[in-house]
Parts: C-alpha cells; sequence; structure tokens
C-alpha cells in the first residue's frame, strides 16, 4: 500500500526589503493559497486598505474580497484545448514580468528562510505546534539576519 504524503503549507508576507512580515499557521493537505489567506484575514475587515500588493495568479478574484490602494495581480493562461495555443498577449507578458521582478523578493525571504537546514530537509517532527515555532524562529532568525 502506497503511504500518502502530508502536504504542509504556510502562507508568508514580506516587503521588498525582504523581510518576513507575517506567517500563517501551517495548513496540512491540498490548500489553495487564496483560501489560506481569506481563513488568516477575514474579509470582514479592511486588512490591506494602505497596502500595494503583488500577487500572483493563485490569488484570482482578490478584488471582490479586499480592498487596497494598488493590486498587481499577475494574469492567468487559459487552458488549451487540444491542439490550441493558448499564449498570452505580449502586453499580458509584459505585465506578468513586471509582477514577478517585483514577487522575487518574496521568493528570496522564502529561500533565506530555507537556509536554515531544519526546514531545507526532510522533517519528520509530527507536531504541528513544534513546526509552527520551528517556522517562527526560522523567519525570526531570518529578519534578524538581514537587518544586521
Amino acid at each position: 500500500m502506497e503511504k500518502k504524503k502530508h502536504v504542509k503549507k504556510i502562507l508568508i508576507l514580506s516587503n521588498k526589503k525582504r523581510k518576513i512580515l507575517y506567517i500563517s499557521k501551517l495548513y496540512t493537505g491540498a490548500k489553495h493559497d487564496f483560501s489560506m489567506l481569506k481563513t488568516e484575514f477575514p474579509t470582514s475587515l479592511p486588512w490591506f486598505n494602505n497596502f500595494v500588493l503583488w500577487l500572483d495568479s493563485g490569488f484570482q478574484g482578490f478584488n471582490d474580497y479586499y480592498e487596497t490602494t494598488v493590486l498587481h495581480l499577475s494574469l492567468r493562461r487559459k487552458r488549451a484545448k487540444k491542439g490550441q495555443k493558448s499564449d498570452l498577449t505580449p502586453e499580458q507578458i509584459a505585465h506578468n514580468q513586471s509582477v514577478g521582478k517585483e514577487r522575487i523578493y518574496v521568493e528570496h525571504s522564502i529561500g533565506g528562510m530555507k537556509r536554515y537546514r531544519i526546514l531545507y530537509n526532510r522533517i519528520r517532527i509530527k507536531n504541528d505546534i513544534t513546526l509552527d515555532r520551528i517556522i517562527n524562529v526560522c523567519a525570526g532568525l531570518w529578519n534578524f539576519n538581514i537587518s544586521a
């Protein structure tokens, strides 16, 4: 019998200086990024009113639930049927590239946390509370590292 893998995901918010501003609790199983965001930040409150946000295509429909000063959202390709090509227009490709150039700082923050090998290697700890604490300590160490 095949053993199921338990996927563990977190939601990370960071700024352009690669400082980690927020880490969500640990989610086990297949969970979409946008549903994690709606769980962590209830839509009834004005969480992002004074912020400029750079989001990837996993957050389609963000405008329907939250208000923000400026939102830069990468565009998603449509699924192509057999024999069809589903390319974006050159303007849409340029837009996605500009969003990606700003979002790379978030990826650098995540990579900086993974430098602490406890997150890089396979984690065999079964207690989610302990894992949350380990992730938070790694984020704190990363923030301390970039501020020094």
